[in-house]
């Protein structure tokens, strides 16, 4: 007989072959005592589940036989080689699992077996039959009994307490964070979203329940534009993940700033606002952006610099109209004042003569030297003396002068200088009608073409060289232009009648009146 074989059976075959045949029988029983054992808890076992799995390989007797002990008593009995081979539907509205084994089956396959049942995604079946008022989904409320170093222990008026996992708390929940936020008697809002572990608790998400009220909320404000406080979960790829009232959504990279991020992760934790872009909740898509939020926080940080400006720039013109209005009554025309260099230009110089007021020296105005440059002669910051030559406070406009406060090098020459002087003088340049020659270091002169000399002369260089020292006679001195008309034809005459007039005069009979002998020349 084999040592596996169902020990009732044998016990009936015996009585049966005593029963028909009277006699001596020698009966040596080679089942096994723990294949005998493993068939009666196997049997018990059947009696008391509403579905029971026999663990063991398809060729295997053992297995066989204590498949069909089990199956007579439990109809809802099913031969697993793996646990590969166990369906949802096979534990379908089953209250009770029975788990068996053949002898031979290894510990691991009953132990992988056993997770996977308890892991499967039964629970819509597992929580209606535990009760018709359970069901995946549903939102409680919740009292919190204990916080643990992982969890929130609730009771939910159900026959099992419940677990909030620190996780499905708050996306970013701490022991320390949540015995800060809640206490023991405190009611919470949770969504059952797991029937019973392990350990006998209902898995309760206070997250989703608080995401399903906000996707209410969201959507009224995504309606109305309003914006969202959001805080930056984590950086994946294109953007930056969000927390808005416990849902998540979603900012794209290029609407985080008005220009290029680099680093997203350094939004992680940050509190921020936005707007919602795109929502969807059946599909629980929420994109937001903070673009428009931006650029109005610009706007009116920009407008609000503008007006800081102009209420400056209001506050300063004020004070400057008072202030030149003052400076205007301080000063005169006609008056020596000192003042400061503020700007050099190819025209003049600009000098503050009272505060806030200006005046201009024009180039024409600086110097008796008109070669020199205001560049040449003053640089900014210097202190000097001006000559107020006019006032037109209406256009704001004060004519200073500083060759004013000295007197004209050129008058100062020409007091010196008389018509009908005969003098040196050096050719400086030419002109078409003649010959300017510098006569002082501060006077020049005109040589006329037509006194360069006696015979015709079509240009002045066809006579002249610059640097020329040449003999002038002063022929006309005009201050108020400050001309002066030379002629070199004159200064020779007169300086060669100068030679032989000494001579006529001792000698009378040699002089004849010019005149006389060109009355002559013109009577013959």
């Amino acid at each position: 007989m084999q040592t596996t074989f169902e020990l009732e059976k044998f016990e009936k075959i015996l009585e049966a072959l005593q029963s028909n045949r009277m006699g001596q029988y020698k009966i040596e029983r080679t089942i096994c005592n723990a294949t005998a054992k493993r068939q009666a808890s196997a049997v018990e076992l059947a009696k008391r589940a509403d579905v029971v799995f026999v663990i063991g390989g398809r060729n295997s007797a053992n297995t066989r036989h204590l498949y069909d002990i089990v199956k007579e008593i439990c109809n809802k009995t099913f031969h697993i080689e793996t646990a590969d081979d166990i369906s949802v539907e096979m534990i379908k509205d089953s209250y009770t699992i029975g788990i068996t084994a053949g002898a031979s089956t290894p510990d691991w396959l009953i132990k992988e077996a056993i997770h996977k049942m308890e892991t499967m995604e039964t629970m819509e079946s597992l929580l209606a039959k535990e009760s018709m008022q359970l069901h995946l989904g549903m939102t409680v409320q919740a009292t919190v009994v204990a916080i643990t170093k992982e969890e929130v222990i609730v009771d939910f008026g159900y026959q099992s307490e419940g677990r909030i996992p620190f996780s499905q708390w708050a996306f970013d929940a701490t022991r320390e964070s949540i015995e800060q936020e809640a206490k023991v008697g405190d009611i919470v809002t949770a969504k059952v979203v797991a029937s019973e572990n392990q350990d006998g608790f209902v898995e309760l998400s206070k997250i989703k329940a608080e995401a399903e009220k906000a996707w209410e909320t969201i959507k009224s404000l995504a309606t109305d534009k309003k914006v969202l406080d959001v805080k930056g979960l984590s950086a994946v790829k294109g953007g930056l993940t969000v927390s808005v009232n416990g849902v998540v959504g979603f900012i794209p990279a290029s609407h985080l700033e008005l220009t290029r991020v680099n680093n997203i992760a350094a939004y992680v934790g940050k509190n921020l606002q936005a707007e919602v872009i795109e929502f969807d909740p059946a599909k629980k898509r929420l994109v937001l952006s903070r673009r428009e939020l931006l650029k109005a926080e610009k706007f009116a940080a920009d407008n609000s610099l503008r007006e800081e400006k102009e209420a400056r720039f209001q506050a300063a013109k004020v004070a400057r109209i008072a202030a030149e209005k003052v400076a205007y009554e301080s000063i005169n025309e006609g008056i020596t004042i000192k003042g400061t260099v503020k700007k050099i230009t190819d025209f003049g110089l600009f000098v503050e003569i009272a505060p806030g007021v200006q005046g201009l020296v024009h180039v024409s105005e600086m110097s008796w030297d008109r070669s020199k440059k205001p560049s040449d002669l003053y640089k900014e910051g210097d202190a000097i003396e001006v000559f107020i030559k006019s006032i037109n406070q209406d256009e704001k406009r004060i004519a200073l002068s500083i060759k004013m406060l000295t007197q004209d090098p050129w008058q100062a020459d020409i007091e010196n200088i008389k018509e009908g002087n005969i003098i040196d003088g050096t050719v400086e340049r030419f002109l078409t009608f003649g010959a300017v020659v510098a006569i002082t270091a501060n006077v020049e002169g005109l040589v006329h073409v037509s006194e360069i000399s006696d015979q015709r002369v079509n240009k002045p260089e066809d006579v002249l060289k610059i640097g020329q020292k040449v003999r002038v006679k002063v022929i006309k001195v005009d201050k108020k232009h400050k001309k002066v008309s030379l002629s070199i034809t004159k200064a020779c005459y007169d300086e060669e009648k100068a030679e032989y007039t000494p001579f006529l005069n001792t000698n009378p009979e040699l002089s004849v009146d010019i005149s006389e002998k060109f009355n002559v020349i013109k009577t013959e």
